[in-house]
């Protein structure tokens, strides 16, 4: 959940295109759409079974998968990434898994922690290693800890 709310953070103004010239963050595609409604007929389809929670379950941690699978690619738009999060209500209605508070919790990050957090991504990005180091260490000090992904993004946490 909090990598799906991390990687919408900053879309809105993302203006990259795609091959068919439109804008990539408003494009919602046919192949995204039947993945959803085949997830979601298979989840309704467990539940009306008497109640199949663990298979309703799986078809859950499927979607997990394929989420993360294309956080790591950049493959969904923030239309998409969007429709994610409202299938995951949805669902969230039913068996109560989800803690949406986690994708509040990147504006509980202090300002301080932020700028510190990309004065280490600039001393990693210019391989100075001590400093980046240092200011990690500053960060988790301060309550904090930075993680590193893919394409040299992060994302904070407290500890």
């Amino acid at each position: 959940m909090k990598r799906l709310g991390f990687s919408m953070q900053g879309e809105e103004e993302n203006t990259e295109r795609t091959a068919r010239g439109k804008l990539k963050f408003h494009d919602i595609t046919r192949e995204f759409r039947d993945n959803i409604q085949g997830l979601m007929q298979d989840f309704v389809a467990f539940l009306e079974d008497d109640f199949s929670t663990p298979e309703a379950l799986a078809v859950v941690f499927e979607m997990h998968s394929w989420i993360n699978s294309g956080i790591d690619e950049n493959i969904f738009s923030l239309e998409e990434k969007k429709a994610l999060v409202g299938l995951m209500k949805t669902w969230d209605e039913v068996l109560g898994i989800y803690d949406f508070s986690l994708l509040d919790g990147e504006n509980d990050i202090p300002e301080n922690i932020k700028k510190l957090a990309e004065a280490r991504k600039m001393a990693k990005d210019l391989k100075n290693w001590s400093e980046a180091d240092k200011i990690r260490d500053e960060i988790t000090n301060l309550g904090y800890k930075m993680i590193d992904e893919k394409d040299g993004k992060f994302r904070i946490e407290k500890i």
